[in-house]
């Protein structure tokens, strides 16, 4: 997975015109079974910085509500991602969700790269965020693809996909519980 992440990022940090980031359409089976980590989490700070090499990255701090895989709930984790805006430069890597102070979020992260980098497993398609409904206070997951295009890993075809996403907070959990327990 690593060496796919690697040439990922190489093709968007060597070619940023095309505004699309063309990636494997990631069923919830494929994010479960990809991520190292999968947790319930509250940004808690956001900050962009020059990594060894000099490129932007952006060091992301979150609250573990619910550590669903290979975290526990409370604990604070700070995850380093590409790209971000420092001293007016920016770096964008089409696809590649950003996070807001405040945000609560669903994520599926991959094992550190070489760079200590974790990614969100298929870029966008790893990254659901919290939303409740004003009228009833339920909880839902919007997932947003804006910057990626998705492919069928077996023929390569697009898969037509709306950018923006919405599903119901339980029906999520409920299936990423199945999914972990059937692993064990």
């Amino acid at each position: 997975m690593r060496s796919v992440t690697t040439v990922i990022l190489a093709l968007c940090l060597l070619v940023p015109s095309l505004g699309a980031t063309q990636v494997v359409r990631m069923t919830l089976p494929d994010l479960v079974q990809r991520a190292e980590l999968v947790i319930e989490g509250r940004c808690l700070s956001v900050t962009s910085r020059k990594d060894a090499r000099g490129l932007i990255v952006t060091d992301v701090s979150f609250y573990v509500d619910r550590g669903r895989k290979g975290a526990e709930d409370g604990q604070t984790l700070t995850l380093t991602f590409p790209g971000g805006e420092l001293a007016g430069r920016r770096l964008v890597i089409p696809g590649m969700p950003t996070f807001v102070p405040g945000d609560e979020s669903f994520l599926f992260l991959t094992a550190p790269s070489a760079r200590a980098w974790r990614m969100p497993v298929g870029l966008g398609q790893g990254v659901y965020r919290m939303s409740y409904d004003a009228a009833t206070g339920a909880r839902r997951l919007l997932r947003d693809l804006t910057g990626l295009e998705l492919v069928d890993a077996t023929s390569g075809a697009l898969v037509h996909t709306p950018a923006r996403q919405e599903l119901a907070y339980q029906t999520l959990v409920g299936e990423v519980e199945r999914l972990l327990d059937s692993d064990h």
